[in-house]
């Protein structure tokens, strides 16, 4: 987790006053670990919880490419609030992501430390004397959420405002009631490329109804290019946030390239021509430098690795999400400006993928999902997404 000193003034900006964060029904499918803050560096003295725990889910937080969720539970009658991996739960809703900025801040006397925001929760077991050093990283009410110091170990935990020199309350906005649920309006009647042919000139109707010139290729290619549109984006630079894992697709669930030696993808440090392309499921495509071969690669990070305003400027992707097939051996790549073919995606003859778009106007390459075959041949269930040569696919 990235971490970084702000002033006074901007921690009084994030910290307006905003509705809760609500919960999230949820359940374990596995025994849940706890920690008092989200990584291993955190105290764990709650333990081990059986999996019939009754929890939900309050938030979530990346923490070196580990997803944590902080959960709220009952344990022998008391109410908590501790983080565990997200892949011990199954949540049923949207989960709120937590600011990864703090704060400075010292108490200004010895002061109790709970596992929630009130008096209703837990108290933990060791005060937090005067004069401790502490993490302020959101304010719900009268009770600041806090990193500090504890036997020589990092805790969290929620210590009132009255006990901090520099934070003050904010009031929380209670959950408004939601309104009725308007009528759905009629979708609009989906466009139809015809994909008209010219066969005596070479000639076809591209995606967008321009004429396209396909001397050199075949009908095939032709169709393609009246069925597939083209990636766009948008320069993103700066603002990229460094060592954010990196994955094929968008979601946690798609294959992650591992290079021996430099272990899985990230985003490096400062990283310059930075290229966004859209929104899929809640994450971001882009293409970023690789420090492995001088190249740039592409994938798909979570949109808090990526600054506020570029999160606002980024659309929703243009994919046309039709069946296809390889027509011959065919290498996948995560870096098709290069033409480096590797990543552990290489896919075969007649093998069945969904093609999503081209990846610029020169056509060469499409952008496809299918599933992850490693560098031996043997396939996985992994589902993974690269670029293929537009000369080795068919849309069927």
């Amino acid at each position: 987790m990235k971490k970084r000193i702000i002033s006074l003034l901007l921690v009084l900006l994030i910290l307006l006053p905003e509705a809760a964060m609500a919960a999230t029904s949820a359940s374990l499918n596995q025994k849940m670990a706890t920690r008092s803050g989200p990584g291993t560096k955190y105290t764990e003295e709650l333990g081990t919880l059986p999996s019939s725990t009754n929890i939900s889910v309050i938030s979530q937080v990346e923490t070196n490419g580990t997803v944590w969720y902080q959960v709220e539970f009952r344990n022998n009658g008391k109410l908590y609030r501790a983080y565990t991996g997200k892949k011990r739960v199954d949540a049923y809703g949207p989960v709120s992501w937590e600011n990864d900025t703090y704060s400075d801040d010292e108490t200004n006397a010895s002061v109790k430390s709970y596992y929630g925001p009130g008096e209703a929760y837990a108290e933990r077991k060791k005060s937090v004397g005067r004069g401790t050093k502490v993490r302020v990283y959101q304010v719900e009410g009268d009770w600041a959420l806090c990193d500090y110091q504890e036997s020589g170990h990092w805790a969290r935990g929620y210590i009132n405002v009255a006990g901090l020199n520099h934070t003050s309350s904010v009031p929380v906005t209670p959950t408004p009631e939601p309104t009725a649920t308007p009528k759905p309006t009629a979708s609009p009647t989906p466009r139809v490329y015809d994909n008209i042919f010219d066969r005596d000139n070479k000639i076809c109707i591209d995606y967008y109804g321009n004429l396209y010139d396909y001397s050199g290729h075949d009908e095939e290619f032709a169709y393609m290019v009246g069925k597939l549109p083209v990636m766009s984006y948008f320069d993103g630079v700066p603002c990229i946030r460094s060592h954010t894992y990196v994955y094929s697709g968008p979601s946690y669930d798609y294959w992650r390239r591992y290079n021996y030696g430099s272990g899985y993808a990230y985003t490096g440090t400062l990283d310059k021509n930075l290229r966004i392309y859209g929104k899929e499921n809640g994450w971001i495509m882009i293409r970023y430098p690789s420090d492995a071969n001088g190249g740039y690669r592409y994938g798909w990070v979570i949109p808090e690795a990526i600054s506020v305003e570029n999160q606002n400027r980024t659309p929703a992707v243009d994919f046309a999400y039709l069946p296809a097939v390889t027509t011959r051996y065919v290498n996948a790549t995560d870096d098709p400006d290069r033409s480096v073919q590797y990543g552990g995606t290489n896919v075969s003859e007649h093998v069945p993928v969904t093609a999503l778009a081209f990846l610029d106007e020169k056509r060469e390459w499409v952008y496809c999902e299918y599933t992850y075959v490693d560098e031996n041949g043997v396939r996985y269930q992994d589902r993974a997404r690269g670029f293929i040569p537009a000369s080795g696919l068919k849309i069927k």
